[in-house]
């Protein structure tokens, strides 16, 4: 059975997304770090699974998001 490991990205004051559901600040935080720890523990796991309004929020950050969030 696969592994299932949630992560939420969050201040230490509890903020996750600005008005308008603005989750750009995420993208501040994202590292090479992150980035290695976030492939590994999904390879770990297997796969991911995101609710469709995160899906949404990450799919659809404008034109300046990452290749790998790009869904076209």
């Amino acid at each position: 059975m696969a592994r299932l490991i949630m992560w939420n990205l969050m201040t230490l004051d509890g903020f996750v997304e600005g008005p308008n559901r603005d989750i750009s600040w995420h993208f501040d935080v994202w590292g090479d770090e992150l980035e290695k720890l976030s492939v590994e523990q999904g390879r770990a796991a297997g796969g991911l699974m995101f609710g469709r309004v995160t899906y949404e929020l990450m799919a659809n950050t404008g034109p300046t998001r990452p290749a790998r969030l790009r869904t076209s």
